[in-house]
């Protein structure tokens, strides 16, 4: 595995077509001076690369033609993970980037977080992960899709019964959103973990994720910081809760549950064996609740300040 590429290694790129049995390739190029050079190396190495499984592209923000991933992607068509972070590739490259996809339909993992995609680019991604049938960890965090991307990519994602963990924060995606992912819940039975934190689904949108996620039985972990939750919503998410028996990790920092949506939940810990962190900081909880909180029995990590 190549793990980091900084100034003066860009040549190494070029010995990649000599390992044709090479299965993992990470890149990282948040230092290298010249892309093009890099993006050179790699159009020729990776025709090689017929036995890449992995592939992870980190920081290739300027200087380069996002054109290039349909060619690259494209090439290694028994990819099971592909990671493209910080790449931006926005609307106009997931044109590109969506044909790559299509013809990956081993792929297990895709990460496409911090990418500026918006609306449009999810729209566009959307029919290709509609092939990726086998897929089973999706993360688009931080492209601010928006309620009409969400559900584009919901309706393309509900074929994925294998789907275990979906992380889609910082994506300004509302109640709206939030119904529609709910429903797609209802197809991913075996989902272990979600991520929908730094969004604004407020008690609407809480309600509705919680009347799904009470029957997905293999939930450990579940992340809702900062989403404008209050005590109707706690309410409902409490019986997450209590019907998850394998959670684990719950994270509701900065919503507006105050002390009576903060008393909802202090009254299922008592039932909630397995979960061990528990992050409820600026929800303006009294400390009568805090003390409550406290006495829950397998609580290694909670924090309520």
């Amino acid at each position: 595995m190549v793990e980091q590429l900084l100034d003066g290694d860009c040549r190494a790129l070029g010995q990649i077509g000599r390992c044709p049995q090479l299965q993992s390739l990470k890149l990282q190029c948040w230092r290298t001076a010249d892309h093009e050079v890099v993006s050179s190396m790699l159009d020729h190495g990776l025709g090689e690369c017929s036995g890449l499984t992995s592939l992870h592209l980190c920081g290739f923000e300027h200087g380069w033609k996002t054109e290039r991933l349909t060619d690259w992607v494209s090439r290694c068509t028994r990819l099971t993970s592909l990671i493209l972070q910080r790449n931006e590739i926005g609307e106009e490259g997931c044109a590109s980037l969506a044909e790559g996809i299509m013809r990956c339909s081993s792929l297990q993992c895709l990460d496409l977080r911090l990418n500026k995609i918006g609306p449009g680019g999810a729209r566009k991604l959307a029919h290709a992960v509609s092939f990726c049938s086998q897929l089973q960890s999706f993360n688009i965090d931080g492209n601010n899709i928006g309620n009409p991307g969400l559900v584009d990519l919901v309706m393309a994602l509900l074929g994925c019964a294998s789907l275990t963990s979906l992380s889609l924060s910082k994506n300004k995606i509302g109640s709206v959103g939030a119904k529609v992912l709910a429903d797609g819940l209802g197809r991913w039975k075996h989902i272990v973990s979600l991520n929908m934190g730094y969004n604004c689904s407020s008690d609407g949108g809480a309600m509705f994720l919680a009347r799904s996620l009470v029957e997905c039985q293999a939930l450990t972990r579940l992340e809702l910081e900062r989403n404008d939750i209050g005590a109707l919503g706690a309410k409902e998410l409490a019986k997450v809760f209590e019907n998850c028996k394998l959670l684990s990790h719950v994270n509701l920092t900065g919503n507006k549950l105050g002390s009576e949506g903060g008393g909802y939940i202090a009254d299922v810990l008592g039932s909630c064996d397995s979960l061990t962190a528990l992050y409820l900081g600026d929800n303006s909880i009294g400390s009568d609740v805090k003390k409550r909180l406290a006495l829950a029995p397998n609580l290694k990590h909670l924090f309520y300040y």
